[in-house]
């Protein structure tokens, strides 16, 4: 894998902002497991085409004021350049999460901090992961409105890999969400600092929808386009959440921003 293409797929779990998150301020915890599919590719400005595809299983529980999750990636990686084209396939690095409130305000105001980690399961020599444990802590802010403004940030620290090349991530970014009809969507912008020695930031508009199709199954789909060679040029993806229980697919609450937040890994 090229070396620019490890730690976005880091820094990507973190924030495929609110079409990660599922409904979060219900009336009690309850579990969902979810699968989705997502792809990302781009040159990061070298003459390597790089094209990441993932399956992304994942269980989790959201309580009224906080969640857990756990994500096992499963990608293929594919890289053409001047004179070579590889394929790699297999488990991508498992990532742990929670968050919780930490303050709670008039109208559906929110301030929520999460942490993830993602542990080395995947073939670092076959490019599909990092070779090391990284850590991420991230605070969001929701205002209460019709259309909460969500403002976000978080640092990623990455793990010994043995090479000098890569750095801790700083995040940002805000967006505008709300619901429409039977769905709720959002669209904003996210930044990153470099992720590697000499290398750009990362800036990439960001749009998602989550649209019930039954009580207990909810449509989550996402994208997102990048405008520097710090990031991938695009990536997308598609998914199905279902909830273990009797919760509706879509509580009348908006999702929590910092779910999000701590899930950036898993939008590859």
């Amino acid at each position: 894998m090229h070396t620019a293409m490890k730690v976005p797929a880091l820094a990507a779990l973190c924030l495929g902002l609110s079409a990660t998150a599922l409904p979060a301020r219900a009336q009690s915890g309850e579990h969902y497991l979810e699968l989705s599919a997502a792809y990302k590719g781009g040159d990061f400005g070298t003459d390597t085409d790089s094209r990441l595809y993932a399956l992304l299983p994942a269980w989790g529980y959201i309580a009224p004021r906080y969640d857990l999750g756990v994500t096992v990636p499963v990608l293929r990686l594919s890289e053409d350049g001047p004179g070579s084209s590889t394929t790699e396939t297999g488990l991508g690095d498992v990532i742990l999460r929670g968050g919780h409130a930490l303050w709670d305000g008039s109208g559906g105001a929110r301030l929520y901090g999460s942490v993830a980690l993602k542990l080395p399961t995947a073939d670092d020599g076959a490019g599909l992961g990092t070779g090391a444990t990284d850590v991420g802590a991230f605070l969001s802010w929701r205002t209460g409105s019709v259309r909460p403004l969500n403002l976000y940030g978080g640092y990623i620290v990455t793990g010994e890999h043995g090479s000098d090349d890569l750095r801790n991530v700083a995040l940002g970014g805000v967006a505008v969400s709300g619901r429409f009809g039977r769905s709720y969507g959002y669209a904003g912008v996210e930044a990153r600092s470099a992720a590697v020695r000499g290398g750009d930031a990362a800036v990439e508009p960001q749009f998602g929808l989550l649209r019930p199709l039954g009580r207990n199954l909810l449509f989550k789909g996402t994208a997102f386009v990048g405008l520097t060679d710090g990031g991938p040029d695009y990536g997308v993806s598609l998914g199905l959440a279902r909830w273990i229980g009797n919760r509706s697919a879509m509580h009348a609450a908006a999702p929590e921003p910092s779910t999000v937040l701590a899930r950036a890994w898993e939008r590859p």
